[in-house]
């Protein structure tokens, strides 16, 4: 396995410099999830040298978002581990909402018994 190339796809593969948020900012028409990885490899080409497993970890990272899946285990590899961060993003995200929830209500609860 190719470590080092593995390690600089999985610091490369989001390289974009737009607001996925707004279609507007984005340099070609279609789905954030569907176009990133390409423009990715196109910024990281301009940065450094991009080695064909380094390119097949940033172009198929969204996979099974988009049709083609990796080819090389490392690109399964940056493909996993994206995941599991997206994952846990979420969850903390959510995790972070009902607490908030939580506090809220019982804010809400103690304001309405001293009333």
């Amino acid at each position: 396995m190719d470590a080092y190339s593995t390690a600089r796809a999985g610091l490369l593969h989001d390289l974009y410099f737009y607001d996925w948020r707004e279609k507007d900012t984005r340099p070609m028409e279609g789905r954030h999830c569907s176009i990133h990885p390409q423009i990715a490899l196109e910024n990281a080409k301009k940065a450094t040298k991009i080695n064909h497993v380094m390119e097949d970890c940033i172009v198929h990272h969204m996979w099974p978002m988009t049709i083609h899946c990796p080819k090389t285990k490392e690109g399964w590899i940056v493909q996993a581990v994206d995941k599991y961060c997206a994952i846990s993003e979420m969850m903390l995200q959510s995790g972070r909402r009902i607490k908030t929830s939580q506090i809220a209500f019982y804010f809400m609860a103690i304001v309405s018994v001293i009333r």
